[in-house]
């Protein structure tokens, strides 16, 4: 049965699993049936580990009692780091010269958008005073998870000139958002763009 089949799967393959809309449920949770299922597959020798837009911060709450073994994958393929300990093994940052022109096309808009980075000691979130209603839901979620990568900042450019910026989030209108998209594009910058709802 199962056991035959974990079995089989045992170092024939790694299997990577997204945690939002896949491994958690709506409520941003892990069931105790997934977080069994998951220690079983990787207690048989499966080689098993996540990916997610999230950091290894919000990933190690979520993920508690699971018994992962290799570095995850965070912030959307920025870094491929160890969990327990945030280190990073590997990662794939912007330029400065793109996360500058990226930010000099997101800041006119009015919004600051919040920058996810690596200083050369720790994971940062910086986030500028203009927000919109998405802005500060997302800055008021992490600070009531206590993450202590938030970092209030007065010049995102600056930022982004100094530190390696692994991911530029912000929250746009549809419209404002095929805008964004428009201008980004002329600069051959690559976005992800989800639409919720």
């Amino acid at each position: 049965g199962n056991r035959g089949e974990m079995t089989r799967m045992a170092g024939s393959a790694l299997y990577v699993c997204d945690l939002d809309g896949t491994l958690l449920r709506s409520d941003a949770t892990l069931s105790d049936f997934a977080r069994e299922g998951l220690n079983e597959l990787i207690d048989a020798g499966v080689w098993l580990t996540v990916a997610s837009a999230r950091g290894t911060a919000g990933m190690r709450a979520l993920l508690d009692g699971v018994r992962l073994q290799l570095p995850v994958i965070e912030l959307n393929g920025a870094f491929v780091s160890d969990m327990h300990s945030g280190r990073h093994v590997a990662s794939n940052v912007l330029s400065a010269e793109d996360a500058c022109a990226a930010l000099e096309v997101i800041l006119p808009t009015g919004v600051d958008p919040v920058i996810s980075t690596w200083d050369g000691r720790r994971d940062r979130v910086h986030f500028g005073t203009r927000a919109n209603d998405s802005i500060s839901w997302y800055v008021e979620e992490k600070r009531r998870h206590r993450d202590p990568r938030l970092t209030p900042c007065a010049d995102l450019l600056a930022v982004a000139r100094i530190e390696d910026v692994a991911q530029i989030t912000t929250f746009a209108t549809d419209r404002e958002a095929a805008a964004l998209t428009d201008l980004l594009g002329r600069k051959r910058l690559f976005i992800v763009a989800r639409r919720d709802g």
